[in-house]
């Protein structure tokens, strides 16, 4: 059954819609706000193509770096939304970023060779997005995401940290495997560029909020959850979808494979938990009271949960569910995806996006 938006936790003053005034942008000309935007999304693009480049500059590097990489950028713009007040962008951005990935990078990979041969060490953990879909799309129910969704999911990441970290299992990942293409820069400069993209991502986004935030002002303008989940998390995935290239030419697919699973994972476990525990930090942090010492007034303590967008809800966890199944046999060795099934992923994915700004006008 849908969410009630009728109960008083699912209205318009709830966290994700509470917009600071000096966040907002007065008074914009429609030709300034979409240019904040185009300006915006430029800088996020960049700092996705930055975490590329420091994925590119270390040759050999395990699945585990890569995904954590190219999930900096990702991380920062969830970040700076977040904080200037927009927890739908935010939202927007976990759920958009996971279904580029699971799709058109993942399509990518699999035009180019065959994506399903893996070590077992590292297949058992793709499977794992299916589980985070499912208690996200039941987390949605409610229209809410409140500390227990928080940490169902919480813990879900600590088993899959265990997984992947299995002093048992430990050998040598496949190391010897390396991208036959050449570096674009010194494997020193590995960490500045993680840099960089943490600042290109946190202007792009502060940017590409306030053009979002006019265009809100605007007659007809498509939702801010819309434009992130749609423009804005396309701009942080596409590196992605060339970062695997010269590995998947060689026949190791998995390994970009892995990096791709790991960065919707951490999207999944560890933002979007986050994002539903903030509230009831905050909410502490308001009770105490400091007149004497520093002690929690427990009768003032009224968090506000988090609210789950009912579009996200409707289609974004919808087509998160489906494209984690799809996965799902061939992380258990049953089926390989080739070039016929990179294509329909990508076809998929270029239908979710004009059907996520078709609903979001």
């Amino acid at each position: 059954m849908p969410p009630d938006i009728q109960k008083p936790n699912w209205t318009f003053r709830a966290i994700n819609r509470t917009i600071p005034p000096t966040m907002f942008p007065a008074a914009l000309s429609p030709f300034t706000a979409l240019s904040l935007l185009g300006l915006g999304a430029a800088a996020m693009c960049a700092a996705s193509v930055a975490a590329a480049v420091a994925v590119g500059s270390r040759l050999g590097l395990a699945p585990g770096w890569r995904a954590l990489f190219h999930w900096v950028p990702i991380a920062a713009a969830v970040s700076v939304s977040r904080f200037m007040g927009w927890t739908e962008v935010s939202i927007g951005l976990i759920f958009g970023t996971s279904i580029a990935i699971l799709s058109s990078a993942v399509g990518s990979l699999s035009t180019i060779a065959p994506v399903g041969p893996a070590p077992a060490r590292w297949k058992r953990i793709w499977p794992f997005t299916l589980a985070a879909a499912l208690i996200v799309f039941v987390s949605g129910y409610n229209g809410l995401l409140t500390w227990k969704h928080g940490l169902t999911l919480g813990m879900e990441g600590i088993v899959i940290l265990s997984l992947w970290r299995d002093p048992v299992s430990e050998h040598e990942w496949g190391g010897s495997i390396s991208d036959p293409s050449r570096p674009f820069v010194p494997p020193h400069f590995a960490w500045v560029a993680v840099g960089i993209s943490i600042l290109f991502a946190g202007l792009g986004t502060y940017a590409a909020v306030h053009g979002v935030a006019a265009m809100t002002q605007l007659k007809s303008h498509a939702s801010p959850g819309a434009i992130a989940a749609t423009l804005l998390s396309l701009v942080l995935a596409t590196p992605l979808m060339q970062s695997g290239r010269g590995l998947a030419m060689t026949g190791a697919s998995w390994i970009p494979m892995t990096a791709n699973v790991g960065v919707v994972l951490l999207n999944l476990c560890l933002l979007l938990p986050l994002l539903a525990m903030i509230p009831y930090a905050e909410a502490i942090f308001q009770a105490i009271n400091f007149a004497a010492r520093p002690l929690i007034d427990w009768s003032t303590f009224s968090p506000r949960a988090t609210v789950f967008p009912l579009a996200i809800w409707r289609i974004d966890s919808v087509v998160l569910v489906l494209l984690s199944a799809i996965l799902l046999p061939a992380a258990v060795g049953k089926w390989n995806l080739g070039r016929e099934e990179g294509l329909l992923l990508i076809i998929g994915y270029c239908v979710y996006l004009m059907g996520v700004t078709a609903a979001g006008v």
